[in-house]
């Protein structure tokens, strides 16, 4: 097809795999209160503004 980009060679390579094991410490973040707001609130109104991308997985991550 015109302007498409020919497979690569793949290698004969394999790759290595390795277990490692390792301690998460404890997190150091607690939750103290939790409001949740039914409704809307005008950003200039609000308290305290948290906001995330789509990154986050779930909208609550509690202890």
């Amino acid at each position: 097809m015109p302007n498409s980009i020919p497979p690569i060679k793949i290698s004969e390579n394999i790759a290595q795999v390795s277990e490692q094991s390792f301690t998460v410490a404890k997190s150091k973040i607690h939750i103290i209160e939790r409001n949740l707001v039914k409704g809307k609130i005008p950003l200039t109104e609000a308290d305290v503004v948290v906001s995330a991308g789509r990154g986050m997985k779930d909208p609550y991550i509690g202890e």
